[in-house]
């Protein structure tokens, strides 16, 4: 499938999707000017960011583990075949 405007057209959209993604995780990040606990909000808002990450990079490496085939073989040791 072409794309009309071409190498520069998809450049430029993947640029702004960039620079909008970006500047909405910062944006995120700043409390409300009436929020009566702005350490805690910001607080909650950077621990449950963690939390979702790490819950995605425990998903993938689980993933390749099991993909690999690692995941049980050293809780089984090496496997014989007789």
């Amino acid at each position: 499938m072409r794309i009309p405007g071409g190498r520069r057209t998809v450049a430029a959209a993947s640029a702004i999707g960039l620079a909008t993604t970006l500047s909405a995780i910062g944006l995120a990040f700043v409390p409300a000017a009436d929020d009566p606990n702005k350490l805690l909000t910001l607080a909650k808002i950077i621990g449950m960011t963690m939390l979702t990450v790490g819950s995605g990079v425990a998903l993938f490496v689980s993933a390749q583990r099991r993909q690999r085939g690692t995941l049980g073989a050293a809780r089984d040791g090496p496997k014989t075949q007789i």
